[in-house]
């Protein structure tokens, strides 16, 4: 009878499993790549800061303004960045305050957004 090394079969054990673990987590993937520095996030900050006080934190409409993410859907790229840059009705202008990037950003983040 030939004898078996208790410490090597014990190692082996642990290898495999070891690799079974690494080879069974799978990898989740981040919908908003590069997260910090995506436009999806710049597009959410810029919102926070510019529309959510009128608009609600996601675009929902608030008391003040109707709800925004589902109005984007309507909307052409030139027709959202031209309301925002001259304003309607009572929300004001933000030509001084936004450039065209950052409002096509808002526009990405509002389109992810459910309406």
């Amino acid at each position: 009878m030939k004898y078996k090394n208790p410490n090597l079969t014990m190692k082996t054990t642990m290898l495999i499993l070891v690799l079974f673990i690494f080879t069974a987590c799978e990898k989740k993937v981040n919908p908003f790549p590069d997260h910090m520095g995506s436009k999806i996030f710049q597009g959410q900050q810029n919102a926070k800061v510019n529309c959510a006080n009128c608009h609600g934190d996601l675009g929902g409409g608030g008391m003040k303004a109707p709800n925004v993410a589902k109005a984007v859907k309507n909307l052409t790229a030139e027709q959202f960045s031209g309301i925002v840059m001259n304003g309607k009705g009572s929300m004001p202008p933000f030509a001084d305050t936004l450039k065209e990037e950052e409002i096509l950003e808002i526009l990405d983040w509002l389109n992810k957004l459910p309406s």
